[in-house]
């Protein structure tokens, strides 16, 4: 009988933290750069302006948390320029990002959010334009851990942070900044590095949204 009577009392409260399942669609916009060093001498590379689309899921809590995923296809690179020419690389990147994030308000309101958390990308192919005296050249980017030959390393990860609102029918926008913990110079070592960094603003709208239970 006082168990029955403490789940009743519970009930209220276990309808105010319901856990959700959402999924939607996520796209955007992004400038992304590779920093680093060339045998000691930092690299003076530029940002190129890119994309990203794919799928966020998520699972949240009444309490305002919430573990959200990503599969994302990411267009990103840098450029590179010096009196005798400029070098361009775009690179096609496959990226699971992993968050924890917190939004402000009730269940069912507007809210804003804020999330940070890792990411894993594999870098699976691209385009390096070069051009010099007149002429420009294309070619594929060779993806690979050889010095002199490959262009960029296959895996990345490293950290990346959000800040975002979200209305009540589920449509969001938010602000991401990633930063890359892995050298991607093929052979690379402490004096001859390239870490990824992209910041931008994406688009999305989750579906399967839950009102607060009264």
């Amino acid at each position: 009988m006082k168990r029955a009577l403490l789940t009743l009392l519970c009930l209220p409260m276990f309808g105010a933290v319901q856990a959700q399942f959402r999924v939607g669609p996520d796209a955007g916009i992004l400038f992304s750069n590779y920093t680093g060093k060339q045998n000691g001498d930092n690299v003076p590379t530029k940002a190129i302006f890119g994309a990203r689309i794919g799928a966020t899921a998520e699972y949240g809590f009444g309490s305002g948390f919430a573990v959200q995923g990503s599969a994302l296809y990411v267009a990103n690179g840098y450029q590179l320029s010096n009196v005798i020419m400029t070098q361009k690389m775009t690179l096609n990147t496959l990226e699971v990002p992993v968050s924890l994030l917190w939004r402000s308000g009730e269940v069912g309101d507007d809210r804003f959010f804020v999330g940070a958390g890792p990411y894993v990308g594999w870098n699976i192919g691209g385009k390096v334009k070069e051009t010099g005296n007149g002429v420009s050249e294309s070619r594929k980017v060779n993806i690979g851990d050889t010095r002199g030959d490959d262009d960029a390393r296959r895996t990345d990860y490293g950290f990346g942070a959000y800040l975002g609102y979200e209305l009540s029918s589920g449509l969001f926008i938010r602000a991401h900044f990633q930063h890359g913990l892995t050298n991607l110079q093929p052979g690379g070592d402490a004096d001859n590095t390239a870490r990824s960094v992209n910041y931008g603003v994406s688009v999305g709208y989750m579906f399967g949204k839950v009102k607060r239970k009264e």
